[in-house]
Protein backbone atom coordinates (compact mmCIF):
# COMPACT_ATOMS: atom_id res chain seq x y z
CA UNK A 1 0.00 0.00 0.00
CA UNK A 2 2.81 2.15 0.97
CA UNK A 3 4.37 1.89 -2.66
CA UNK A 4 1.21 2.79 -4.27
CA UNK A 5 0.69 5.92 -2.68
CA UNK A 6 4.05 7.03 -3.17
CA UNK A 7 4.68 5.98 -6.76
CA UNK A 8 1.31 8.22 -7.08
CA UNK A 9 2.18 11.13 -5.20
CA UNK A 10 5.70 10.55 -7.87
CA UNK A 11 3.46 11.19 -10.64
CA UNK A 12 2.30 14.60 -9.49
CA UNK A 13 5.46 15.52 -9.99
CA UNK A 14 6.10 13.96 -13.00
CA UNK A 15 5.38 16.66 -15.39
CA UNK A 16 8.56 18.43 -14.16
CA UNK A 17 11.23 15.81 -14.54
CA UNK A 18 13.96 12.55 -17.91
CA UNK A 19 15.32 9.40 -18.05
CA UNK A 20 18.14 8.34 -15.64
CA UNK A 21 18.31 4.82 -17.16
CA UNK A 22 22.18 3.45 -17.84
CA UNK A 23 22.55 2.77 -21.73
CA UNK A 24 19.64 0.12 -22.26
CA UNK A 25 17.87 0.43 -18.65
CA UNK A 26 14.14 0.85 -19.34
CA UNK A 27 11.43 1.18 -16.84
CA UNK A 28 8.91 -1.62 -17.53
CA UNK A 29 5.33 -1.93 -16.52
CA UNK A 30 2.71 -4.30 -16.48
CA UNK A 31 5.27 -7.05 -16.20
CA UNK A 32 4.94 -10.02 -13.91
CA UNK A 33 5.04 -9.16 -10.41
CA UNK A 34 5.95 -5.65 -11.17
CA UNK A 35 2.73 -3.93 -12.24
CA UNK A 36 3.87 -0.13 -12.64
CA UNK A 37 7.62 0.86 -12.80
CA UNK A 38 8.52 4.78 -11.74
CA UNK A 39 12.45 5.78 -11.78
CA UNK A 40 13.15 9.39 -10.13
CA UNK A 41 16.72 10.48 -10.25
CA UNK A 42 17.60 13.79 -8.56
CA UNK A 43 21.61 15.10 -10.18
CA UNK A 44 23.82 17.64 -9.80
CA UNK A 45 26.30 18.17 -12.72
CA UNK A 46 29.56 20.64 -12.73
CA UNK A 47 30.89 20.98 -16.20
CA UNK A 48 34.34 22.94 -16.48
CA UNK A 49 35.87 24.32 -19.58
CA UNK A 50 39.81 25.04 -19.28
CA UNK A 51 41.86 26.81 -22.14
CA UNK A 52 43.16 29.67 -24.07
CA UNK A 53 41.75 32.02 -26.50
CA UNK A 54 44.20 33.06 -29.00
CA UNK A 55 44.04 35.37 -32.26
CA UNK A 56 45.73 35.51 -35.45
CA UNK A 57 47.31 37.84 -37.13
CA UNK A 58 48.84 38.81 -40.46
CA UNK A 59 52.25 40.32 -40.09
CA UNK A 60 54.76 41.66 -42.93
CA UNK A 61 55.98 38.65 -44.62
CA UNK A 62 59.33 37.42 -45.46
CA UNK A 63 59.21 37.38 -49.06
CA UNK A 64 57.09 39.42 -51.35
CA UNK A 65 55.95 38.65 -54.62
CA UNK A 66 54.82 40.68 -57.82
CA UNK A 67 51.68 39.95 -59.86
CA UNK A 68 51.88 40.72 -63.53
CA UNK A 69 51.49 44.49 -63.37
CA UNK A 70 54.02 44.22 -60.80
CA UNK A 71 52.29 45.09 -57.90
CA UNK A 72 53.86 43.76 -54.61
CA UNK A 73 51.48 40.57 -52.57
CA UNK A 74 52.37 37.99 -50.13
CA UNK A 75 50.33 34.90 -49.27
CA UNK A 76 48.43 34.93 -46.19
CA UNK A 77 49.73 31.63 -45.14
CA UNK A 78 53.48 33.23 -45.11
CA UNK A 79 52.06 36.01 -42.89
CA UNK A 80 49.97 34.47 -40.66
CA UNK A 81 50.91 33.79 -36.57
CA UNK A 82 48.99 33.56 -33.63
CA UNK A 83 48.91 35.37 -30.37
CA UNK A 84 46.98 33.97 -26.85
CA UNK A 85 44.17 37.18 -25.94
CA UNK A 86 42.87 35.50 -22.84
CA UNK A 87 43.06 32.47 -20.70
CA UNK A 88 40.39 30.54 -17.91
CA UNK A 89 39.88 32.32 -14.47
CA UNK A 90 40.26 29.41 -13.71
CA UNK A 91 37.94 28.11 -16.30
CA UNK A 92 36.86 29.47 -19.61
CA UNK A 93 33.18 27.48 -19.01
CA UNK A 94 31.81 26.74 -15.88
CA UNK A 95 28.41 24.86 -14.95
CA UNK A 96 26.61 23.83 -12.22
CA UNK A 97 23.07 22.54 -12.65
CA UNK A 98 20.29 20.28 -11.24
CA UNK A 99 18.77 17.95 -13.28
CA UNK A 100 15.54 16.42 -12.24
CA UNK A 101 14.25 13.47 -14.47
CA UNK A 102 11.89 11.26 -14.15
CA UNK A 103 10.83 7.82 -16.28
CA UNK A 104 7.31 5.68 -16.37
CA UNK A 105 6.52 2.58 -17.64
CA UNK A 106 3.96 2.87 -20.23
CA UNK A 107 4.17 -1.02 -21.13
CA UNK A 108 6.37 -4.03 -21.87
CA UNK A 109 9.95 -2.22 -22.43
CA UNK A 110 8.27 1.25 -22.99
CA UNK A 111 8.62 4.22 -20.96
CA UNK A 112 7.94 7.91 -20.82
CA UNK A 113 10.27 10.41 -19.70
CA UNK A 114 10.39 14.12 -18.66
CA UNK A 115 13.39 16.51 -17.73
CA UNK A 116 13.70 19.87 -16.22
CA UNK A 117 17.91 21.20 -15.77
CA UNK A 118 17.81 23.81 -13.41
CA UNK A 119 21.21 26.24 -14.43
CA UNK A 120 22.39 27.03 -11.37
CA UNK A 121 25.15 28.98 -12.51
CA UNK A 122 26.63 28.52 -15.79
CA UNK A 123 29.64 31.36 -16.74
CA UNK A 124 31.83 32.56 -18.88
CA UNK A 125 34.95 34.10 -17.84
CA UNK A 126 38.32 35.12 -19.83
CA UNK A 127 41.30 36.16 -18.06
CA UNK A 128 43.13 38.81 -20.29
CA UNK A 129 46.86 37.74 -21.35
CA UNK A 130 48.88 41.28 -20.55
CA UNK A 131 50.07 43.46 -17.94
CA UNK A 132 49.27 46.29 -19.55
CA UNK A 133 45.86 48.54 -18.06
CA UNK A 134 45.65 50.16 -21.42
CA UNK A 135 45.17 47.61 -24.10
CA UNK A 136 46.51 48.64 -27.76
CA UNK A 137 45.64 49.64 -30.80
CA UNK A 138 45.98 45.62 -32.33
CA UNK A 139 44.31 44.32 -29.77
CA UNK A 140 40.54 43.10 -29.53
CA UNK A 141 39.22 46.12 -26.68
CA UNK A 142 41.57 48.25 -28.59
CA UNK A 143 39.79 48.02 -31.84
CA UNK A 144 36.47 48.07 -30.13
CA UNK A 145 35.85 44.29 -30.42
CA UNK A 146 35.75 43.32 -27.10
CA UNK A 147 35.15 45.18 -24.02
CA UNK A 148 37.69 47.71 -22.55
CA UNK A 149 37.94 46.21 -19.29
CA UNK A 150 40.53 43.59 -18.89
CA UNK A 151 39.09 40.53 -17.22
CA UNK A 152 35.69 39.32 -18.64
CA UNK A 153 33.23 38.00 -16.68
CA UNK A 154 29.48 36.73 -17.87
CA UNK A 155 26.67 34.43 -15.98
CA UNK A 156 23.47 33.11 -16.71
CA UNK A 157 21.00 31.01 -14.83
CA UNK A 158 17.42 29.70 -14.34
CA UNK A 159 15.12 26.53 -15.37
CA UNK A 160 16.62 25.45 -18.83
CA UNK A 161 13.94 23.72 -21.31
CA UNK A 162 11.94 21.17 -20.75
CA UNK A 163 12.20 17.69 -22.54
CA UNK A 164 10.24 14.72 -23.03
CA UNK A 165 11.43 11.21 -24.27
CA UNK A 166 10.27 7.82 -25.39
CA UNK A 167 11.92 4.73 -24.53
CA UNK A 168 11.80 1.29 -26.09
CA UNK A 169 13.71 -2.07 -26.10
CA UNK A 170 12.79 -4.80 -28.64
CA UNK A 171 14.86 -7.23 -26.75
CA UNK A 172 15.70 -7.12 -22.92
CA UNK A 173 17.78 -9.21 -21.64
CA UNK A 174 16.76 -8.70 -17.98
CA UNK A 175 13.29 -9.26 -18.80
CA UNK A 176 13.07 -12.41 -21.37
CA UNK A 177 15.49 -12.15 -23.94
CA UNK A 178 18.92 -14.08 -22.65
CA UNK A 179 20.82 -12.77 -26.41
CA UNK A 180 21.48 -9.12 -25.75
CA UNK A 181 19.22 -6.07 -24.38
CA UNK A 182 18.72 -3.28 -27.56
CA UNK A 183 16.99 0.39 -26.52
CA UNK A 184 15.96 2.50 -28.88
CA UNK A 185 14.82 5.99 -27.76
CA UNK A 186 14.10 9.15 -28.76
CA UNK A 187 13.86 13.16 -26.17
CA UNK A 188 12.54 16.20 -27.80
CA UNK A 189 13.42 19.20 -26.28
CA UNK A 190 10.94 22.16 -26.46
CA UNK A 191 11.79 25.75 -26.24
CA UNK A 192 10.01 26.75 -22.67
CA UNK A 193 12.67 28.65 -21.14
CA UNK A 194 13.68 32.65 -22.16
CA UNK A 195 15.88 32.34 -24.79
CA UNK A 196 19.86 33.10 -23.72
CA UNK A 197 21.33 35.92 -26.13
CA UNK A 198 24.13 38.43 -25.46
CA UNK A 199 21.84 41.56 -25.42
CA UNK A 200 22.64 43.65 -22.48
CA UNK A 201 25.47 41.47 -21.32
CA UNK A 202 27.63 44.98 -21.73
CA UNK A 203 27.31 48.68 -20.76
CA UNK A 204 29.08 51.88 -21.21
CA UNK A 205 30.57 53.22 -17.73
CA UNK A 206 32.87 56.24 -17.30
CA UNK A 207 33.20 56.06 -21.46
CA UNK A 208 33.81 52.63 -21.47
CA UNK A 209 32.67 49.35 -22.57
CA UNK A 210 32.25 46.82 -19.41
CA UNK A 211 30.49 43.64 -18.74
CA UNK A 212 27.08 45.07 -17.36
CA UNK A 213 27.15 42.24 -14.17
CA UNK A 214 23.09 41.18 -15.68
CA UNK A 215 21.99 37.79 -15.17
CA UNK A 216 21.42 36.73 -18.52
CA UNK A 217 18.35 33.13 -19.65
CA UNK A 218 19.56 30.25 -20.36
CA UNK A 219 17.22 28.68 -23.16
CA UNK A 220 18.35 27.51 -26.68
CA UNK A 221 15.34 28.66 -28.45
CA UNK A 222 15.41 25.66 -30.70
CA UNK A 223 13.82 22.78 -30.88
CA UNK A 224 16.48 19.74 -30.16
CA UNK A 225 15.60 16.09 -31.24
CA UNK A 226 17.70 13.74 -29.91
CA UNK A 227 17.83 9.88 -31.36
CA UNK A 228 19.91 7.40 -30.20
CA UNK A 229 20.54 3.66 -29.94
CA UNK A 230 22.28 1.16 -27.35
CA UNK A 231 23.18 -2.52 -27.22
CA UNK A 232 24.16 -4.72 -24.17
CA UNK A 233 25.08 -7.77 -23.35
CA UNK A 234 25.69 -9.23 -19.77
CA UNK A 235 28.31 -12.02 -19.32
CA UNK A 236 28.58 -12.95 -15.47
CA UNK A 237 29.81 -10.05 -13.99
CA UNK A 238 30.45 -7.98 -16.56
CA UNK A 239 28.10 -6.39 -19.05
CA UNK A 240 29.80 -4.23 -22.31
CA UNK A 241 27.69 -1.65 -24.49
CA UNK A 242 27.73 0.23 -27.72
CA UNK A 243 25.93 3.38 -28.01
CA UNK A 244 25.33 5.94 -30.78
CA UNK A 245 23.74 9.63 -30.29
CA UNK A 246 22.15 11.95 -33.17
CA UNK A 247 21.39 15.72 -32.20
CA UNK A 248 19.75 17.35 -34.11
CA UNK A 249 18.41 21.55 -33.47
CA UNK A 250 15.62 22.93 -35.21
CA UNK A 251 14.76 26.51 -35.43
CA UNK A 252 11.51 27.91 -33.69
CA UNK A 253 10.38 31.15 -33.65
CA UNK A 254 12.42 32.83 -30.90
CA UNK A 255 15.43 31.49 -31.71
CA UNK A 256 18.69 33.22 -32.48
CA UNK A 257 20.39 30.83 -34.56
CA UNK A 258 21.32 30.88 -38.57
CA UNK A 259 22.66 27.51 -38.89
CA UNK A 260 22.58 25.88 -35.25
CA UNK A 261 25.00 22.97 -34.64
CA UNK A 262 24.36 19.64 -35.04
CA UNK A 263 26.31 17.07 -32.67
CA UNK A 264 27.07 12.98 -32.88
CA UNK A 265 27.84 10.96 -30.30
CA UNK A 266 29.50 7.10 -30.37
CA UNK A 267 30.41 5.63 -26.78
CA UNK A 268 31.31 1.93 -25.73
CA UNK A 269 32.28 0.62 -22.41
CA UNK A 270 31.42 -1.92 -19.67
CA UNK A 271 29.29 -1.66 -16.68
CA UNK A 272 30.95 -3.98 -13.98
CA UNK A 273 28.55 -5.33 -11.64
CA UNK A 274 30.83 -5.78 -7.90
CA UNK A 275 27.94 -7.01 -5.90
CA UNK A 276 23.94 -7.67 -6.01
CA UNK A 277 21.65 -9.14 -3.87
CA UNK A 278 18.50 -9.43 -5.19
CA UNK A 279 16.97 -10.69 -2.21
CA UNK A 280 17.82 -7.39 -0.90
CA UNK A 281 17.33 -5.14 -3.94
CA UNK A 282 21.64 -4.52 -3.81
CA UNK A 283 23.70 -3.70 -6.13
CA UNK A 284 27.09 -2.02 -6.63
CA UNK A 285 28.65 -1.84 -10.35
CA UNK A 286 30.92 0.31 -12.41
CA UNK A 287 30.65 1.68 -15.43
CA UNK A 288 33.88 2.45 -17.78
CA UNK A 289 33.13 4.77 -21.19
CA UNK A 290 35.15 6.05 -23.45
CA UNK A 291 33.15 8.90 -26.10
CA UNK A 292 33.55 10.35 -29.28
CA UNK A 293 31.82 13.74 -29.85
CA UNK A 294 31.69 15.94 -32.73
CA UNK A 295 29.65 18.65 -34.16
CA UNK A 296 29.30 20.14 -37.40
CA UNK A 297 30.26 23.56 -38.75
CA UNK A 298 27.38 26.38 -36.93
CA UNK A 299 26.28 29.09 -34.83
CA UNK A 300 27.37 28.50 -31.24
CA UNK A 301 27.39 29.79 -27.87
CA UNK A 302 30.68 29.91 -27.03
CA UNK A 303 33.32 31.62 -24.59
CA UNK A 304 33.79 34.75 -26.39
CA UNK A 305 30.20 35.18 -27.48
CA UNK A 306 28.86 37.87 -24.49
CA UNK A 307 31.97 39.73 -24.88
CA UNK A 308 31.95 39.85 -28.91
CA UNK A 309 29.27 42.08 -28.98
CA UNK A 310 30.28 44.96 -27.58
CA UNK A 311 28.06 47.32 -26.64
CA UNK A 312 24.07 47.41 -27.85
CA UNK A 313 23.67 50.79 -28.61
CA UNK A 314 26.88 51.38 -29.98
CA UNK A 315 27.40 53.20 -33.34
CA UNK A 316 30.02 50.44 -34.58
CA UNK A 317 30.51 51.98 -38.47
CA UNK A 318 31.46 55.27 -37.30
CA UNK A 319 32.94 54.28 -33.58
CA UNK A 320 35.27 51.35 -34.92
CA UNK A 321 34.44 50.56 -38.89
CA UNK A 322 33.24 47.26 -38.49
CA UNK A 323 29.84 46.97 -39.51
CA UNK A 324 27.31 44.47 -38.33
CA UNK A 325 24.78 42.32 -41.51
CA UNK A 326 22.41 45.18 -42.67
CA UNK A 327 22.56 47.20 -39.43
CA UNK A 328 19.69 45.51 -38.04
CA UNK A 329 18.84 45.17 -34.64
CA UNK A 330 18.30 41.17 -34.33
CA UNK A 331 21.85 40.83 -35.68
CA UNK A 332 22.94 41.54 -31.91
CA UNK A 333 21.68 38.00 -31.23
CA UNK A 334 23.35 36.19 -34.20
CA UNK A 335 26.27 33.56 -32.28
CA UNK A 336 29.19 33.58 -34.18
CA UNK A 337 30.09 30.45 -36.35
CA UNK A 338 32.27 28.25 -34.83
CA UNK A 339 34.17 25.16 -36.86
CA UNK A 340 33.69 21.82 -36.25
CA UNK A 341 35.34 19.87 -33.51
CA UNK A 342 35.64 16.16 -31.94
CA UNK A 343 36.07 15.90 -28.23
CA UNK A 344 37.40 12.26 -26.75
CA UNK A 345 36.51 11.34 -23.13
CA UNK A 346 37.02 8.90 -20.37
CA UNK A 347 34.41 8.26 -18.16
CA UNK A 348 34.21 6.20 -14.11
CA UNK A 349 30.83 5.90 -12.93
CA UNK A 350 30.35 4.20 -9.54
CA UNK A 351 26.57 3.65 -8.46
CA UNK A 352 25.18 2.02 -5.79
CA UNK A 353 21.49 0.62 -4.73
CA UNK A 354 21.36 0.71 -1.19
CA UNK A 355 17.93 -0.64 -1.29
CA UNK A 356 15.41 -2.02 -3.71
CA UNK A 357 13.66 1.70 -3.61
CA UNK A 358 16.77 3.85 -3.53
CA UNK A 359 19.92 3.89 -5.48
CA UNK A 360 23.40 6.45 -5.22
CA UNK A 361 25.87 7.24 -7.93
CA UNK A 362 28.66 9.62 -8.60
CA UNK A 363 30.79 10.00 -12.01
CA UNK A 364 33.97 11.83 -13.58
CA UNK A 365 34.51 12.77 -16.66
CA UNK A 366 37.51 13.97 -18.61
CA UNK A 367 37.85 15.02 -21.98
CA UNK A 368 40.20 16.89 -25.15
CA UNK A 369 38.54 18.81 -27.42
CA UNK A 370 40.88 19.53 -30.56
CA UNK A 371 42.20 23.49 -31.54
CA UNK A 372 39.11 24.90 -33.56
CA UNK A 373 38.18 28.39 -34.94
CA UNK A 374 35.33 30.02 -32.44
CA UNK A 375 34.50 32.59 -34.93
CA UNK A 376 35.08 31.36 -39.01
CA UNK A 377 32.17 32.89 -40.56
CA UNK A 378 32.39 33.94 -44.20
CA UNK A 379 32.11 37.28 -45.30
CA UNK A 380 28.22 38.43 -46.47
CA UNK A 381 26.67 35.44 -44.20
CA UNK A 382 24.79 37.12 -41.23
CA UNK A 383 27.21 37.21 -38.42
CA UNK A 384 30.23 38.06 -40.06
CA UNK A 385 32.21 40.53 -38.24
CA UNK A 386 35.40 42.30 -39.94
CA UNK A 387 38.02 41.98 -37.77
CA UNK A 388 36.65 38.61 -35.93
CA UNK A 389 35.72 36.67 -38.73
CA UNK A 390 38.05 37.95 -42.17
CA UNK A 391 41.35 36.45 -43.04
CA UNK A 392 41.97 38.29 -45.98
CA UNK A 393 45.39 39.30 -46.71
CA UNK A 394 45.54 43.38 -47.93
CA UNK A 395 47.80 44.86 -50.33
CA UNK A 396 51.54 46.31 -48.81
CA UNK A 397 51.06 49.51 -50.42
CA UNK A 398 47.53 49.72 -48.12
CA UNK A 399 49.11 47.80 -45.23
CA UNK A 400 48.70 50.35 -41.90
CA UNK A 401 48.18 48.97 -38.57
CA UNK A 402 45.34 47.81 -38.90
CA UNK A 403 46.21 46.03 -42.42
CA UNK A 404 48.40 43.59 -40.19
CA UNK A 405 44.92 42.21 -38.92
CA UNK A 406 44.11 38.25 -39.66
CA UNK A 407 41.06 38.37 -37.11
CA UNK A 408 39.85 35.09 -36.86
CA UNK A 409 39.79 33.36 -32.65
CA UNK A 410 40.46 29.88 -32.09
CA UNK A 411 40.74 28.16 -28.73
CA UNK A 412 43.54 25.64 -27.73
CA UNK A 413 44.95 23.44 -25.43
CA UNK A 414 41.28 23.00 -24.22
CA UNK A 415 40.35 20.24 -21.45
CA UNK A 416 36.61 19.11 -20.63
CA UNK A 417 35.89 18.14 -17.12
CA UNK A 418 32.62 17.13 -15.61
CA UNK A 419 31.70 15.73 -12.43
CA UNK A 420 28.17 14.85 -10.53
CA UNK A 421 26.50 12.54 -8.24
CA UNK A 422 22.47 11.19 -8.14
CA UNK A 423 20.09 10.53 -6.24
CA UNK A 424 17.61 7.91 -7.35
CA UNK A 425 14.08 6.27 -6.22
CA UNK A 426 13.41 3.61 -7.65
CA UNK A 427 9.39 2.00 -7.77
Amino acid sequence: MFKKVLAALMMMFAVFCVSGAEVTEVASSFDYENPFDFNLNVQFVSTHHYGSIKREYNTYADYVYEDIGGNPYYTTESRRVETKEYSGNPHLYLLRKMLISAEIGLYHNLSLSFDLPIILSESYNMVVNSDDATPGEMSLPGQGLFPYSGNLDYEHKGVGDIAFGLQWAPFSEERKNRFFSWLLGMKVTFPTANVKTPVGMNTVENGIVVPSDNTGNVGEGVFRFDLRTAVSKRYDKVEPYLQFLVSIPVNSKKNIYVNPKKAFMFNLGTEFNFHENKDLGQRIRLRTDLEFLFTTKGNAYNSITNARWVYDDVDTVNDFGWNLPAGEGDSYNLLPFEDPWMQVSGMLKLSARVWKYIELGGFAKFGYRHKHYLTNAKEGNPGFVTGLDDQNTPWISGSGQRGKLGGRLLAETYLVLDWGFNLALLF
